[in-house]
């Protein structure tokens, strides 16, 4: 019974253990992974901080893309605008996408051995999910958070 109700929701599920995972168990995989990143609370450690004062330049932060991760995978700045010096690392072509007020902001293709960097739109405090948009990165792990906090702080 319950696989069908699971077949008529997601007719693309395969229930053989041998096929990959549908649209519908990557979405909600993707809630899940939301959910906890919004629930953990504030970050025990901060991998990359970039320190900047209201009026001056937007901070450059810098971060890595390898095959499937980010490092490093937890990025931290002071609300405003932040510039990130995106390198890919890798071997395959690398982007960085982000969810901010429920709209995904896409940096630029990053090709193998290239640098770009990109500035990222306004944030307010809070946590940020980013990913790599390119084709099976998200599910093969190629996630981290954007922590924002307030400039008073």
């Amino acid at each position: 019974m319950r696989q069908a109700i699971m077949r008529a929701r997601c007719p693309r599920v395969s229930w053989r253990p041998t096929r990959h995972v549908s649209g519908c168990a990557l979405v909600v995989m993707f809630v899940l992974a939301i959910t906890q990143f919004t629930a953990a609370g504030p970050p025990v450690r901060a991998t990359a901080y970039a320190e900047q004062e209201p009026s001056v330049e937007p901070a450059l932060i810098d971060v890595q893309l390898t095959e499937y991760a980010f490092d490093p995978a937890e990025l931290q700045a002071l609300s405003g605008t932040s510039q990130l010096q995106i390198t890919n690392a890798g071997l395959r072509r690398h982007n960085l996408v982000m969810l901010i007020d429920g709209k995904e902001i896409e940096s630029p293709e990053v090709r193998p051995g290239d640098t770009v960097v990109w500035e990222a739109p306004v944030l307010r405090p809070g946590r940020y999910l980013f990913w790599c948009g390119e084709y099976r990165h998200l599910e093969k792990g190629m996630i981290g958070t954007f922590v924002v906090r307030d400039s008073a702080d």
